[in-house]
């Protein structure tokens, strides 16, 4: 009777353990595909709350990205339009300045457009769209490029692009102008 007994509690374990783990592996394939995980009756107690519980941070995170890719499309907006007004007024100012004053003016003109170019591939960025505008560009010219950038204080650093002027890298061009600052 103890041999049927040792039998019988290995069977029920046995298929116990097999019920539990064929849960948590289609538990674990949702989660690795990144499907809704799909709650059913025949869950055993802990693995249903574990489900839950994950589908529920799925949820939490997806609402999340949600409310920061819209945060950051309402915000590039919102710097945008006061650009806009900067710049008109710096190009208004641009054809009546004097000479002298029309490398400062240009400075404020370039500052704006540098600001809209970086707004622009941040959005792209918070958005994770897929980019469709590259091309070929130097990198050692955008290096150059990302150094006349730096601010004047930053300028004094001993400074000296040993890139290749014929090498070259498929890139959108305001993305890798955000690399290179940062």
């Amino acid at each position: 009777t103890a041999l049927g007994v040792i039998a019988l509690a290995w069977i029920c374990g046995h298929y116990l353990a097999n019920s539990m783990l064929a849960q948590l592996a289609r538990l674990t394939q949702s989660v690795q595909n990144d499907t809704p995980v799909e709650l059913n009756d025949a869950m055993d107690e802990e693995i249903e709350i574990l489900a839950q519980r994950i589908a529920q941070s799925r949820n939490a995170q997806i609402q999340l990205l949600a409310r920061e890719r819209q945060f950051t499309a309402h915000l590039s907006h919102e710097i945008r339009t006061p650009l806009t007004r900067i710049r008109t007024s710096a190009e208004l100012l641009l054809d009546t300045s004097p000479p002298s004053l029309r490398g400062r003016v240009n400075k404020i003109v370039n500052s704006v457009d540098e600001i809209d170019g970086k707004l622009r591939g941040l959005l792209l960025l918070a958005r994770g769209v897929a980019l469709g505008q590259t091309s070929s560009l130097s990198l050692a010219a955008a290096l150059n490029a990302a150094e006349q950038r730096l601010p004047e204080t930053k300028r004094a650093l001993q400074w000296q692009n040993q890139v290749a002027a014929d090498i070259r890298v498929e890139a959108d061009a305001e993305l890798l102008a955000l690399l290179l600052d940062n």
